[in-house]
């Protein structure tokens, strides 16, 4: 582009030489070809900037808004569709509840049903309480251990589908499935191969010993099945639903345990039917979950414009 050589101040300033007959011609022709050909520069800078501003303007016009494609297809916004920035304190409160009321109730309901399986334990005798109470010690630790895979894919699926990066959330979810399964091995195998010994941290108790045994068979030889279940709820909840995994735990897990409780432990109370409710309500409700989990996401995977795979 050329440069400018003259400025407002600099024509404001010059002088001329005189001779005899006034100004020398020459230079004053010389000095208005400057101005010209400046003025020339200014007339093209122009132009060109014109131009390009209406070439933005013609490009902003043709280009389609972008919206996502999947907003009316579900229940919920997979992500924000207004700014963080612009939004209102109310609007945010309401997010925040529409998934954490939920997950609240949920956890509500779980409490409920483990007091009706402890009421039940308790009928058993002091025996199996002390062996619950103990395998429930070496129980809790295995599960947040566990745990930590479906709060991981939680936080990874939500950040990603917040971006519309559906590809990236299931590659999340499959990759914390690998993960879970092969801790699973690991430390289902570790603990119920040294049951006794971890048992024997607590009691000293034959008997209390075995029940504990059953216990940690029954709860912890399968809660790989219950972190599946917090694998696909924790999906969920990334997706932004968290009243669908609250729903299906409600119905799957604590309304098979309650169940349970009043009609096969009736017919057979021993430590062994009852621990046993654990393992089938963690069943039923992954299976439900499960299924519910490939529907919905099938269905973003159709109004976002991805292929399954």
């Amino acid at each position: 582009m050329a440069k400018i050589n003259l400025t407002p101040k600099k024509i404001y300033e010059q002088e001329f030489k005189t001779s005899m007959r006034g100004y020398d011609k020459k230079e004053v022709d010389e000095f208005l070809d400057d101005v010209i050909k400046d003025y020339g520069v200014y007339i093209a800078l122009v132009k060109e900037l014109q131009e390009e501003n209406a070439k933005l303007k013609a490009k902003e016009t043709s280009a389609p808004a972008r919206r996502p494609a999947y907003a009316s297809a579900t229940s919920e916004p997979p992500y924000a569709t207004a700014n963080i920035a612009s939004a209102s304190n109310y609007d945010i409160l309401k997010r925040i509840l529409k998934i954490g009321i939920p997950a609240g109730l949920q956890g509500v309901v779980f409490c409920l049903s483990n007091l009706l399986i402890q009421s039940a334990l308790n009928s058993l005798g002091a025996e199996v309480m002390a062996a619950s109470a103990a395998g429930y010690n070496i129980e809790i630790f295995v599960y947040f251990m566990m745990y930590s895979f479906a709060q991981v894919n939680t936080t990874v699926v939500g950040q990603n589908y917040g971006a519309g990066q559906l590809e990236r959330c299931r590659r999340a979810t499959k990759i914390c499935f690998l993960q879970t399964a092969i801790f699973s091995v690991f430390i289902v195998a570790f603990v119920v191969y040294f049951a006794e010994p971890l048992l024997q941290l607590f009691t000293v108790d034959e008997t209390v010993i075995e029940y504990g045994k059953i216990r940690l068979f029954y709860v912890i030889g399968f809660e790989w099945i219950n972190t599946i279940l917090d694998l696909l709820a924790g999906s969920l909840r990334g997706y932004g639903n968290s009243t669908i995994p609250a729903v299906i735990s409600l119905i799957g897990i604590c309304g098979v345990r309650i169940t349970w409780v009043y009609t096969v432990f009736v017919e057979n109370s021993t430590m062994k039917t009852l621990m046993l409710c654990y393992p089938v309500s963690w069943t039923v409700a992954s299976v439900i979950l499960w299924i519910t989990y490939i529907y919905y996401v099938r269905q973003l995977e159709k109004t976002m414009g991805y292929s399954s795979q």
